[in-house]
């Protein structure tokens, strides 16, 4: 900062009372009084990236003079990989999206990166074994998911670079049939059969309906 005066000449000496505004990422440092009418503070570079106000103050008081700095990504060291939804109904499509990032989780604008996708749930299968990333950093495959209930995570990579989605949690579709889980056995007549039948309610997979609590089943004897 170089003080001035009202006529716009540069003030020579110091002992003015300088300090810098919180900028909106990062930080100043201490203001050094050089003796001369001007004051320097070194800024640390916030990690998000984006433009930063440097605003100075005398006596406490906002210069109207300001300076920006743009602070802009650092190399691609990860993908950021996310599901169009976290719970999906087992066997149905979803959509992941792996963005390039810095180590700072910004977002690195690098096209034509192919991107390797695997997925944990060992049964499901993607639109295609890779995708690229576009003009964003972003690349996008759809994943068919396992008929079974299950929960895992899908793998975007590219070389060293990759990245993992959060949980993603396959739950069972509508009742549609019922499945016969221990057969009776049979015991003397006219009492309690030895061991009772056991039936659930599944979905068209085959998967148990634990949400439906609230149909009747009716057994027959044939």
């Amino acid at each position: 900062v170089q003080l001035k005066n009202a006529a716009g000449q540069n003030l020579t000496v110091g002992g003015a009372t300088v300090a810098f505004a919180t900028p909106s990422s990062g930080s100043i440092g201490t203001v050094t009084d050089n003796t001369d009418g001007t004051y320097t503070a070194t800024y640390t570079a916030g990690t998000a990236a984006g433009s930063v106000t440097i605003t100075p103050k005398l006596d406490g008081t906002n210069f109207s003079n300001t300076t920006s700095i743009t602070l802009t990504p650092g190399a691609a060291t990860q993908y950021l990989v996310t599901s169009s939804a976290s719970s999906v109904t087992a066997g149905d499509d979803v959509t992941i999206s792996a963005q390039l990032a810095d180590a700072n989780g910004n977002a690195v604008a690098t096209s034509g990166e192919v991107v390797t996708w695997t997925e944990s749930f060992s049964g499901g299968s993607f639109a295609s074994a890779t995708s690229t990333t576009d003009a964003s950093g972003i690349a996008t495959v759809v994943f068919t998911t396992p008929t079974t209930v299950a929960s895992g995570t899908v793998t975007a990579t590219t070389g060293s670079i990759t990245g993992t989605s959060g949980t993603i949690t396959l739950t069972a579709g509508a009742a549609s049939a019922l499945a016969i889980t221990t057969e009776p056995v049979g015991g003397l007549s006219g009492s309690a059969l030895d061991t009772q039948p056991v039936v659930r309610i599944v979905d068209a997979n085959g998967n148990t309906v634990t949400s439906d609590n609230t149909t009747d089943v009716t057994v027959a004897i044939q």
